[in-house]
């Protein structure tokens, strides 16, 4: 029985010698994945006033709590869809909201009658066709993607 034991905690001692390298890869390679995070820019058409917008005014815009900026001109949201990653990187940034706080908020709105969700598009491509076009409304894209046909609003 003591034999038995003794290889016990022989073997229990050697498992985590034995899984260190494949542990410590997996643990980098996870790190790297989920920390790398890419910087949002809010864009809007190039005609647009856009001084002084604050974090807090886009969120506004985009949970529909205003249609007007403080600084004047009505401005439309558009939305990313659910499964992009910048999406959710967005509104944690901008609210606070994770996916299921976002959806429960629209639901409660939609349910009473006070809101409906921003205007959904495919990917950050649609999104800066669109603001391009309109001069009316906001978006969300990748800051890697931003180019000299939109203004930068904000950038996180």
């Amino acid at each position: 029985m003591l034999y038995s034991k003794t290889r016990q905690i022989n073997i229990i001692r050697l498992i985590p010698l034995f899984l260190r390298p494949m542990f410590m890869g997996s643990v980098l390679a996870c790190s790297a994945v989920t920390n790398v995070h890419a910087e949002i820019a809010v864009v809007v058409n190039v005609s647009v006033f856009s001084e002084g917008v604050t974090k807090d005014d886009i969120a506004n815009v985009f949970l529909k709590r205003i249609k007007d900026l403080p600084i004047g001109g009505a401005l439309t949201p558009i939305d990313q869809r659910d499964a992009l990653n910048v999406k959710q990187e967005f509104y944690l940034k901008v609210t606070g909201k994770n996916p299921n706080q976002l959806n429960a908020y629209w639901s409660r709105l939609m349910f009473t009658g006070k809101g409906v969700p921003p205007q959904t598009v495919r990917n950050d491509d649609e999104v800066l066709n669109a603001v391009r076009a309109n001069p009316g409304f906001v978006g969300y894209i990748d800051a890697t993607k931003v180019d000299d046909t939109v203004k930068v609003l904000f950038s996180m």
